[in-house]
């Protein structure tokens, strides 16, 4: 694991501890680690990224996913946050062995926590990620 990502884990864990943010809409009572899939724990970015979508799954549903669910996927995802909580609010099990929707989600959390707003967020993923596949089809921020 590169240093980089390594201190991207540790600056999202960091930041979900010191924002104190609540389970995403939709999902009920506050999802523990305890509740998550044996499937979650495959490295360590697959487990924070998990976190992460619980704790910021508003976020992630307004962001792409860059790694080609939007055709490999049965549905296809339609954002970031569908690569690790389907739309029923079950955990999707894609996210835990696609590195790269773990890189995509802590770096949006890393934007975030340096105060970004919602657009730029985007345009720097975009940036970073659009030459790795196909993005699904998530409409730009207002």
């Amino acid at each position: 694991m590169s240093k980089r990502v390594i201190v991207l884990v540790l600056l999202v864990f960091l930041a979900i501890l010191l924002a104190g943010c609540g389970t995403p809409r939709g999902q009920g009572a506050e999802l523990e680690k305890e509740d998550f899939p044996a499937f979650v724990y495959t490295s360590a970015i697959s487990l924070e990224s998990y976190r992460l979508a619980v704790r910021e799954g508003d976020l992630l549903a307004r962001l792409p996913c860059y790694c080609g669910c939007v055709d490999t996927a049965n549905p296809p995802h339609r954002n970031l946050k569908e690569c690790f909580i389907k739309p029923d609010g079950r955990f999707e099990e894609h996210g835990s062995t696609c590195d790269l929707c773990g890189k995509i989600a802590l770096d949006a959390a890393d934007l975030k926590a340096q105060g970004l707003p919602l657009r730029e967020i985007r345009a720097r993923l975009d940036a970073k990620y659009l030459e790795y596949g196909k993005a699904t089809d998530t409409p730009w921020p207002e």
